[in-house]
């Protein structure tokens, strides 16, 4: 029998340090992903700016977080990548 994945809603975000989001779930748990590896690996150059990123923002529509001009974002695809 496949055993079914729970889903975590993500209720808040919180920048806590260079490039790190701390996820505050529905639940009450919390998990920490340090984005840099994914930043220095291309494509998200206007993400290397520690300004800009702490402008994120978690965007409850779409499932998304996004930054300050919703011009960049990380799908929960992504951020599934971190988790694992």
């Amino acid at each position: 029998m496949k055993r079914m994945e729970q889903v975590a809603y993500i209720s808040a975000i919180e920048v806590i340090g260079d490039y790190k989001i701390r996820f505050t779930f529905a639940d009450g748990s919390e998990r920490d992903i340090d984005f840099w590896p994914t930043i220095k690996q291309g494509g998200y150059d206007r993400l290397r700016d520690r300004a800009y990123f702490a402008s994120v923002r978690f965007d409850k529509k779409s499932d998304t977080i996004v930054w300050a001009d919703d011009s960049d974002h990380l799908h929960g695809e992504m951020l599934f990548e971190h988790w694992r």
